[in-house]
């Protein structure tokens, strides 16, 4: 039971001023709304975590896809763990009140002093401590926050204007607050569950999510203005790049159900184009096939990552040159341990895994018990790899991966390719020609020539040339399931609810959205800001970039780990940005 004195102080808290309240708002929101990006090789795994926002469902993998072209530095060429999640209101996810430090756009040197008195302001003396002094203290952690708001007051609008919209901010934020936090909860003894009890209680997570917080709220929100604009007539759209969006968007609805008609029939051509599939007999003849034909259509042609991932980017040590990259090509499952059974949940997730390659092969035709058969023959091959896959672990050092070799090197260290050949393929495009002195760079050499191995042994038997072929060709199939007819959709529910929790189900118009936006996002992006933003916040947000610039340069100078000459260029570079 709730003590009086406790009653007394969640009532205390309940009439603290809007402002306050708001202010407390603004804090959470920007202790726990940082984000950071650096530069990755594609294929790099990116872990998100967040503060008091989130609280965990359960923990959750995310499904491999190794189909982008580019090296992954990530050993697993794909996404790797992730937590299901709940997001609440205006904690920092401690066990008592802390500041947090944001690396948020909204950054500045005027922010960045505020912050620091409210983190003086927010230690409590030992009587505030006391069951007596709980209102007052959490009063004062409120009130203390308030400083933070007035560290923005130059970026709000002046005079009544801004006095009209200051108070709206506040009572929504006020609102917010009060309905997310937990006033039967001491904050002193459980910061957390008194600021997102609330919010988690009134926000259960949806069907089909196996993650859910604010965000993800506010990512819901944003999906419904770019459908609204989407569903427009054509005539509203002021580029051709809107309306290819419109018509993707459209295609991916797939209202007259043409994508359902044509059923197997996109999947079987492509079959035939690569060489034929074993499992359901479409075209492929073993003593006909070799695996260099197959990889060069898949790497060269769609862009599917099998085997090794290669791109073409930037030379780590000479940025004024592009190179061609090379590195391990990933897993389909998201670690090694999957596929080596270490917990019941591997094996759970394995069987699945091969329920779901059973299902795609029936649906394309394949005899059920001879596919199971002769997926089970690609699994085995997927444990060869995961065995030779690097782990993250040991590639953390990326002086030490990088390897720059000609291609006749390379073709000595990982002979099962014609690495020239296989290039000089892919650059035709482009009009180039690749011959043997051609300088590579290669992040993962053990592992080809681990995979080397492997395949020269396997070429030699009629078996081996089929489990490769099954392999190859399993890597464009799975990767083009969520393209084809809503049963090969429904087959992938079964691995992604022991992966994630949840089999993934959501509206169509949500996901056609999301996938116009991956295919389209500059197009997309543009109708967004036209519809949702209407060029009040863009002075705002130059203001804050160049508050942040020059925040910067003030750091600059403590930098110790950069040199004198580096420092006094960056000094000298203009802070004008382009908008």
């Amino acid at each position: 039971m709730v003590s009086k004195k406790r009653s007394n102080a969640a009532e205390r808290v309940q009439r603290s001023t809007a402002t306050a309240a708001a202010a407390a708002a603004a804090a959470a929101a920007a202790a726990t709304a940082s984000s950071t990006q650096g530069k990755k090789r594609p294929g790099k795994q990116t872990k998100g975590s967040g503060g008091c926002d989130e609280a965990d469902d359960k923990k959750s993998a995310s499904k491999t896809d190794s189909a982008a072209k580019k090296p992954a530095k990530d050993p697993t060429g794909s996404s790797g763990a992730s937590t299901a999640t709940t997001e609440g209101g205006a904690g920092n996810g401690g066990g008592k009140p802390t500041t947090s430090t944001s690396t948020s756009s909204t950054s500045s040197a005027t922010a960045a002093s505020a912050s620091a008195s409210a983190s003086n302001s927010l230690k409590l003396s030992p009587e505030e401590r006391h069951e007596d002094g709980k209102a007052r203290a959490i009063n004062k952690m409120l009130k203390s926050l308030d400083i933070k708001i007035h560290g923005f007051d130059n970026l709000l609008p002046s005079g009544e204007e801004r006095l009209h919209d200051r108070v709206l901010h506040c009572i929504f934020a006020s609102s917010e607050i009060l309905k997310s936090i937990d006033v039967t909860v001491d904050p002193c003894d459980d910061f957390y569950g008194y600021s997102c009890n609330q919010w988690i209680k009134n926000n259960p997570i949806p069907e089909g999510k196996s993650t859910w917080g604010t965000f993800g709220k506010l990512e819901q929100m944003n999906q419904l203005i770019i459908r609204n604009v989407l569903e427009k007539p054509a005539k509203s759209f002021k580029s051709d790049a809107e309306r290819k969006a419109k018509i993707y968007y459209e295609s991916c609805l797939d209202a007259d159900e043409h994508m359902e008609k044509l059923g197997a029939k996109p999947m079987n051509d492509l079959l035939l184009q690569i060489g034929g599939w074993n499992v359901t007999k479409s075209g492929y003849n073993v003593a006909n096939w070799t695996m260099g034909h197959t990889l060069k259509i898949l790497h060269n042609k769609y862009n599917f990552n099998c085997l090794f991932g290669w791109a073409i980017g930037e030379d780590d040590k000479n940025s004024s040159r592009h190179v061609i990259q090379i590195d391990q090509g990933g897993l389909t499952l998201p670690t090694a341990d999957y596929y080596n059974n270490k917990t019941d949940n591997h094996r759970k997730v394995l069987n699945e895994y091969i329920e779901y390659m059973t299902k795609v092969c029936v649906l394309l035709g394949a005899n059920e018990s001879d596919a199971r058969a002769q997926m089970i023959g690609v699994i085995n091959f997927e444990k060869k790899l995961a065995n030779i896959t690097i782990p993250l672990e040991d590639r953390r050092n990326e002086e030490a991966m990088y390897h720059p070799m000609q291609l006749r090197q390379l073709s000595k260290l990982a002979p099962f390719l014609n690495w020239t050949d296989h290039f000089d393929n892919a650059m035709q495009m482009v009009g180039r020609r690749v011959t043997d002195d051609e300088v590579v760079v290669v992040y993962a050499p053990d592992f080809l020539k681990n995979l080397s191995d492997i395949i020269l042994k396997m070429e030699q038997t009629e078996e081996g040339k089929i489990t490769l072929n099954n392999y190859l060709v399993w890597q464009a199939v799975r990767t083009l399931t969520s393209c084809l007819s809503k049963p090969f959709r429904d087959a992938y529910k079964g691995v992604r609810k022991a992966l994630m929790g949840s089999d993934g189900g959501e509206e169509i118009w949500r996901y056609c959205v999301s996938d116009t936006n991956n295919v389209v996002g500059f197009a997309v992006g543009a109708i967004f800001v036209r519809q949702a933003f209407h060029g009040e916040s863009k002075p705002a947000a130059e203001q804050m970039i160049g508050e942040i610039r020059e925040a910067f340069k003030m750091n600059l100078q403590n930098l110790t780990w950069v040199d004198k000459q580096t420092r006094e260029k960056l000094s000298r570079r203009p802070t004008r940005s382009r908008t």
